[in-house]
């Protein structure tokens, strides 16, 4: 895979991302306040699930729009075989970790959600809150 650094960020030249340059991840990142405003409201946002949770969507949104990209990417060009199209996906996620990373932090904190499963948070919930963050921040670099 070509990788090339421009102004704006990283785009790449075989046509993997051809439809990223148009989308911006940040408009997903507003989702996050929106979510943790409703634990608020329910007396929630002091617990571990209400900040994971809300931290990992945009990221779990995300990860279905990139493989309906690459897909679309494929029927497009025909000749491309499937071992290429894992070989792009396996490309994807190491340069946007967010994007499997994301998804399992949030299918965790939506279990616990699910189970009633409230811890306070604690300084490893901050830590993990200040990751998701900066996965968050370089996706948006990077997209």
């Amino acid at each position: 895979m070509q990788i090339e650094w421009s102004s704006n960020g990283i785009y790449f030249i075989d046509g993997i991302m051809s439809h990223l340059p148009a989308f911006q991840f940040s408009y997903l990142m507003a989702v996050s306040p929106l979510i943790l405003l409703v634990f608020l409201c329910f007396d929630k946002a002091q617990f571990r699930v209400a900040w994971l949770l809300s931290l990992s969507v945009p990221g779990a949104l995300l990860l279905p729009f990139l493989l309906i990209t690459l897909l679309m990417d494929r029927w497009v060009d025909a000749n491309l075989t499937f071992l290429s199209y894992l070989r792009d996906v396996e490309d994807l996620l190491t340069v946007i970790p967010l994007a499997w990373i994301a998804p399992i932090v949030f299918c965790k904190q939506l279990w616990n959600l699910a189970r009633g499963h409230f811890l306070p948070t604690d300084r490893w919930s901050w830590v993990a809150s200040a990751a998701l963050v900066a996965l968050d921040l370089w996706t948006v670099a990077v997209t």
